[in-house]
């Protein structure tokens, strides 16, 4: 069975860890992930996606956007360098092992300006009576 998760980490129910170590080491797992949530980020800036899989090792990561592998992403997480508005989009991640092969939630990624001041306050001196 393949399990994932946006967040919270698994936990295995208390004094089950040595059945769960043996049923690993054994049997083997297949991958289980979780997954940092959506990001807004500033034009310029340099977001991250985060993943952390458990399961039989070696794992391995493709990360996509919109469904379309990125080429040379394949570490558990996922640094755009200088985002700019065409990084908008859907990312998840496939992960995988000799066991089976699961998939990360889509994670949606919003590029945008930060607030600016155009115009500064003017101080304005108002008499009253006149």
């Amino acid at each position: 069975m393949i399990t994932a998760s946006w967040i919270g980490e698994f936990a295995p129910p208390p004094g089950s860890e040595e059945r769960m170590l043996t049923t690993y080491l054994r049997y083997g797992s297949s991958p289980t992930e979780t997954q940092s949530a959506d990001l807004n980020a500033t034009i310029g800036s340099n977001p991250t996606f985060i993943l952390t899989a458990t399961g039989t090792a070696p794992l391995s990561y493709q990360w996509q956007m919109n469904g379309v592998n990125i080429y040379n992403a394949t570490n558990s997480s996922y640094t755009i360098t200088d985002a700019t508005t065409k990084d908008i989009g859907n990312y998840r991640c496939i992960i995988s092992n000799k066991y089976a092969t699961t998939y990360s939630d889509y994670a949606a990624l919003d590029v945008g300006t930060a607030p600016s001041i155009w115009t500064s306050p003017i101080s304005k001196i108002i008499l009253y009576g006149k």
